[in-house]
């Protein structure tokens, strides 16, 4: 009776190791065979997934930078790959290579009419900006010896702006308000200079953003007037947030998590306290007393995303030739 308790015990025990030898030996030859075994990230927490994010050195990107500081990437198992750059064109190049994933955050227009050229859809929008809660984040300044007052003072005076978009928004915005633009002498020096050359009353007045508002105004520049975003029929402003059409479908979930991310971001930065502020002095070389001033520009969130506004935006942009032609919002905002 002892001996067929200690076979059966013997038994049992061989059973289990030739099980757990066979689960083992299984588990080694799918690895090593053509078909490996890729686990979900789910069972493997530590797996972190890369994402190639561009971005710009200003404050536009700190609705990146806050979900960068506050761990919403670590926290969903993500690895953000930051590429820097100075132009729109460059991250927008990279996005239709295949090299980057995610624009956070640069100008509407051009990944739209980087569609319609490639005639695709290959350039979804997943944020905007508005200017519904912070329309003083651009605007125009006039020089510290100039006798401008008035937008009507711009009249037979030299108006200096960054080209394309900016200018064409100014220009429309100046004749809602019965300037004569004709009479304006428009420039486009180089934006790293515009400052300098408004300081040095070498340029009459400059149209420009935060923070260069705040930096130019402690330096004894004149604020003439803040621009709104009203001459388009909206409170939608000039800048969005860019996902590739490409990284979804390849990656839907990963694309799912990174705008979740994204979105704390946005919505922690919409009401910035002076610690969400102090997130771009470690990405950006700025004069602390600068950000703690400045304006920053409001984001919405990707749920918050109303594609009749944007509609709006998109039509005032055709009509001004900002962009090509006419396109549907609808088709163009991405929704996980």
């Amino acid at each position: 009776m002892q001996n067929s308790h200690h076979f059966n015990l013997f038994k049992i025990i061989s059973i289990t190791f030739v099980a757990l030898a066979l689960i083992i030996g299984g588990f080694y030859f799918l690895s090593n065979s053509g078909n490996s075994v890729n686990l979900p990230v789910a069972l493997n927490p530590n797996l972190a997934q890369e994402v190639r994010i561009a971005y710009q050195a200003n404050s536009n990107s700190v609705p990146l930078f806050t979900a960068l500081e506050k761990g919403y990437f670590t926290k969903n198992n993500i690895t953000p790959k930051l590429v820097e750059f100075t132009s729109s064109n460059t991250a927008i190049e990279g996005m239709t290579r295949g090299d980057i994933d995610i624009i956070a955050f640069s100008a509407l227009f051009n990944p739209i009419n980087a569609n319609i050229t490639t005639k695709s859809n290959d350039i979804k929008v997943f944020s905007v900006a508005t200017d519904k809660n912070s329309p003083k984040w651009f605007g125009i300044l006039a020089s510290p010896n100039s006798s401008i007052k008035s937008l009507k003072d711009l009249e037979n005076k030299n108006l200096g702006s960054l080209p394309g978009p900016t200018q064409i928004v100014v220009k429309n915005y100046l004749k809602q308000n019965n300037v004569d633009i004709d009479k304006i002498n428009f420039s486009t020096p180089d934006g790293a200079l515009q400052g300098g050359l408004l300081i040095e009353n070498k340029l009459d007045a400059l149209a420009t953003f935060e923070p260069n508002i705040t930096d130019l105004t402690t330096k004894s520049a004149k604020l003439i007037s803040t621009i709104d975003t009203k001459v388009s029929g909206t409170d939608y402003s000039l800048s969005g947030g860019f996902i590739s059409s490409s990284f979804i479908a390849k990656n839907p979930e990963l694309a799912k998590s990174v705008i979740k991310v994204l979105d704390n971001g946005i919505k922690d930065s919409q009401n910035p306290t002076v610690e969400i502020k102090n997130y771009q002095l470690k990405y950006v070389k700025t004069n602390p007393e600068v950000v703690a001033k400045a304006q920053l520009p409001e984001y919405l969130a990707n749920d918050e995303v109303n594609t009749t506004e944007l509609q709006k935006l998109l039509d005032y942009y055709a009509s001004v030739g900002l962009i090509k032609q006419k396109v549907n919002a609808s088709e163009l905002v991405y929704k996980p």
